[in-house]
């Protein structure tokens, strides 16, 4: 397998940037980039974020790869940007990535977590929260989410949510989002709500939020 050395931008020369289609490993450098662009557009969707100490590496499921180097080096790293105009946030490949030194993996909620911020209403197939401290949960109806997991769903998988402030999120199969930030004041029917697709179909019906002002809700997608 071929390796080649890029900085974003430019070719292995400082060129113009090469095409990057008849190879499938490469080696990025995030420092002083605000964005970092990487190749195709679809396979990074699918991805696997694994942390190598201060790099970041994505493993496509037909094994392309690629490593950004210094990428966890930085407060606030950069955006990963496709051909094709996808964008996977910089904060959002940190979730993906998980925490530094996971737990171990366990079947129900995260030790010592916060409290829910919704529940498991509908499962088919195959579904996979991965909790903000690494652990990794297949669900079942009834199962609490919390702030930070990322959800999962197989080939034949699909997932419906109920959260605090009665909103539903329904994630189709291959899907994989964040449940990035909810909070939610029952008394005064207040707060705020953000997810993160990376991939699948969604549906999503507001609840008492929303009605709060529709700035409180935020749902980002790679091409949004």
């Amino acid at each position: 397998m071929a390796t080649n050395q890029f900085i974003p931008g430019t070719d292995d020369k400082g060129a113009e940037p090469q095409d990057w289609s008849s190879a499938n490993s490469f080696v990025l450098d995030a420092a002083g980039a605000e964005q970092v662009h990487v190749p195709d557009g679809g396979w990074i969707l699918q991805a696997q974020f694994v942390r190598q100490g201060p790099d970041l590496l994505l493993v496509g499921q037909d094994g392309s790869k690629v490593l950004i180097k210094s990428f966890f080096k930085f407060a606030d790293p950069p955006d990963l940007v496709t051909p094709d105009g996808a964008v996977i946030n910089g904060p959002l490949a940190v979730k993906l990535a998980g925490p530094a030194a996971p737990g171990v993996e366990a079947q129900a909620g995260p030790a010592g977590a916060a409290e829910p911020i919704g529940k498991i209403v509908t499962v088919s197939g195959k579904v996979e929260a991965t909790h903000a401290d690494g652990t990794k949960a297949i669900l079942k109806v009834g199962d609490p989410v919390y702030q930070g997991d990322v959800i999962e769903t197989g080939p034949l998988g699909a997932v419906g949510m109920e959260f605090a402030d009665e909103s539903t999120f329904s994630l189709a199969d291959n899907g994989r989002m964040v449940l990035d930030e909810m909070v939610y004041d029952p008394q005064a029917q207040a707060g705020t709500f953000g997810a993160s697709i990376v991939q699948g179909a969604f549906s999503f019906i507001s609840g008492q939020i929303a009605k709060t002002g529709p700035d409180n809700m935020l749902i980002n997608t790679p091409t949004a």
